[in-house]
C-alpha cells in the first residue's frame, strides 16, 4: 500500500511509513474546499522551491526535509553525531555529506557536491554564521552568500562531468552564453534575475511573515488569479531539459 503511492520510487521521495501510514485510518471525503487547499500548497510549494533559506543549516532543515531527516537519523547519529568533540563531530558532517553525495549517484561531481556542503556547514559552525546578526543588510548579505554558494555547489550536481561543470561555473563569473541546453539566453537571464529580484523584495519588505498566511489573506479573486498565473509559467516554461532533476539520472 505504501509503495503503491510513489511508483517513482528513485526519484523519491524519502517517506516514511509511520508518518503515512496512520493518514489511512480516516477514509477521505473530497470536496471542493479541500481541493483548493491543496491545489494552493501545491502551488506554494513549488514556488518556495526557489525560496532562500539564511544559512546552510537552514537549506539542510528546510530544504529537501526527507533527505536530511534520513542523513540525520540513519547516519549522523548512528556515527555519533556532535556528541563525541568538535574534531568527531567535524569528520561526521563531513562522512555524511560525502555519503549523501554518493547517494545520488557514482560519479566524482556527486563526491564534490557534498563534499562542498560539508565544507560550508563545517565553516559555518567555526565562524559563527548562524548566528543571526542585528543589522538587516548583514542578514541580507548572509542569505545572498547562502544562496550563491549553494548555487556553486548545484552545478557540480547537475553537471555530467568537470568539463561541463567548469563551463558553467565560467559562464556564471563572467557572463557568456554558453552552449546547448544548458545555454544562458537573454530570456534565461532576465526570468532568473526577475525571480530573485522578487525574492529579495519579499525577504525585505517582510522579513518574518508567514507565506501561507498572507497568500490565505488574499482577496479571492487576485489569490486565482495569482495562482493561475504560477501554473501557467510551470506549462509555458517546461522543456524537456528542464525536466525534475531525479529524472535525469
Amino acid at each position: 500500500m505504501f509503495a503503491s503511492y510513489f511508483p517513482h520510487l528513485v526519484a523519491g521521495p524519502i517517506v516514511r511509513a509511520d508518518g503515512f501510514l496512520p493518514q489511512l485510518r480516516t477514509e477521505p471525503k473530497p470536496n471542493a474546499a479541500a481541493f483548493e487547499r491543496g491545489a494552493f500548497l501545491v502551488a506554494l510549494g513549488l514556488f518556495q522551491k526557489v525560496d532562500a533559506a539564511a544559512t546552510f543549516s537552514d537549506f539542510w532543515r528546510r530544504g529537501h526535509i526527507g533527505l536530511s531527516t534520513w542523513l540525520r537519523d540513519d547516519l549522523y547519529k548512528p556515527l555519533g553525531g556532535d556528541r563525541r568533540g568538535s574534531v568527531r563531530t567535524g569528520v561526521n558532517l563531513m562522512l555524511v555529506m560525502l555519503i549523501g553525495g554518493l547517494w545520488h549517484g557514482a560519479a566524482w561531481t556527486f563526491v564534490v557536491w557534498g563534499g562542498l556542503h560539508g565544507a560550508f556547514l563545517l565553516l559555518e559552525r567555526a565562524s559563527g554564521f548562524r548566528e543571526a546578526p542585528r543589522n538587516r543588510l548583514l542578514r541580507f548579505l548572509r542569505a545572498l552568500f547562502t544562496l550563491g554558494s549553494v548555487t556553486v555547489a548545484w552545478v557540480f550536481f547537475r553537471a555530467a562531468d568537470f568539463t561541463t561543470a567548469a563551463s558553467l561555473l565560467q559562464g556564471m563569473a563572467f557572463g557568456h552564453a554558453g552552449r546547448g541546453s544548458l545555454a544562458l539566453d537573454g530570456g534565461n537571464v532576465v526570468a532568473v534575475f526577475a525571480a530573485f529580484g522578487a525574492i529579495v523584495a519579499a525577504h525585505h519588505l517582510a522579513p518574518d511573515a508567514d507565506l501561507g498566511a498572507v497568500v490565505e489573506r488574499m482577496p479571492r479573486p487576485l489569490l486565482v488569479l495569482r495562482l493561475s498565473g504560477v501554473f501557467t509559467s510551470f506549462v509555458f516554461l517546461a522543456r524537456p531539459d528542464r525536466a525534475f532533476i531525479y529524472f535525469q539520472f
